[in-house]
């Protein structure tokens, strides 16, 4: 009667174990290529006068520290501040936030030294460039993930882009791991 219970209490537990949620929830990435490993930068684009290339290491950093996640990660150079932050930028404006949905545009970041301000904006993808809950982040030297999430949409917007405005000082950065996707930020 005791092994019963002892295989019966074992079953159990494992029944209990396997049904728990995961410790990492998987969401879909609307972006094609959120983590540069085409070797190419689209289907983002810059606009201004930064550069950006994308890169297998993080030459020059204070912190030495390879891509996030994959082989490669995208370095942007900003050489002067614009006259508004938005002057510069990175944007893929290929996107529809449909009604009654929300959204989370998060991704990786580190400057090379010192701390830079960027912005995060999800946004209309056209004049009146209407945002959608943006973050001004202040990054650092090491890679850490930032995130903003949209409220409920209360109706489609088309074009929706998940944009970055740059232009707030100059400076040289690293992205890695850029996603959007439905719902709450998930880690």
């Amino acid at each position: 009667m005791r092994t019963r219970v002892v295989w019966l209490m074992a079953a159990l537990m494992i029944a209990l174990a396997a049904s728990a949620p995961g410790q990492a929830q998987q969401v879909t990435n609307l972006l094609t290529n959120g983590g540069f490993e085409s070797g190419a930068i689209g289907p983002y684009g810059t606009y201004g006068t930064c550069t950006a290339e994308v890169v297998q290491q993080c030459v020059g950093a204070a912190v030495p520290e390879g891509p996030v996640e994959g082989k490669y990660c995208l370095h942007v150079t900003v050489p002067a501040a614009g006259a508004n932050n938005w002057d510069m930028g990175m944007t893929d404006g290929s996107h529809t936030f449909q009604k009654g949905k929300k959204y989370t545009f998060a991704c990786f970041i580190k400057v090379k030294s010192g701390t830079l301000q960027i912005r995060m904006k999800p946004e209309r993808g056209a004049d009146p460039w209407e945002g959608y809950n943006e973050l001004v982040l202040t990054a650092t030297d090491k890679w850490q993930e930032f995130y903003t999430t949209t409220a409920v949409m209360t109706a489609d917007v088309t074009p929706a882009s998940p944009t970055f405005h740059i232009g707030f000082a100059t400076g040289d950065f690293w992205m890695d791991g850029i996603r959007l996707y439905e719902g709450d930020y998930v880690k």
